[in-house]
């Protein structure tokens, strides 16, 4: 199954987010960078949709998701997605 055959959008504060969701098991939440979108983790996906629920949001501004102007922060748009259905959340960044 391709990931970015699936369309989902949740809507926070009026916008429609677009987000992706593949597989069972513990969350895994998977935020592109700058410039990117949810299609940057289409190898990804799969793989750990093997033994997790996997989630990929397209950041407000960035692929499927609308466009706005708005005041980005840390109770944006990845904030109200997680609080959603998440009771635990780890997080991991590397830099480049």
């Amino acid at each position: 199954m391709y990931f970015f055959h699936l369309y989902n959008f949740w809507t926070w504060k009026g916008r429609k987010i677009h987000y992706v969701v593949q597989g069972e098991g513990s969350p895994v939440v998977l935020i592109h960078g700058f410039g990117a979108s949810a299609y940057h983790w289409r190898y990804y996906i799969p793989e750990l949709a093997k033994k997790h629920k996997v989630y990929a949001i397209d950041l407000l501004g960035f692929g499927w998701s609308e466009k706005a102007i708005i005041e980005y922060g840390m109770e944006g748009p990845g904030g109200g997605f997680l609080a959603g259905d998440c009771e635990r959340a780890s997080s991991f960044s590397w830099k480049q």
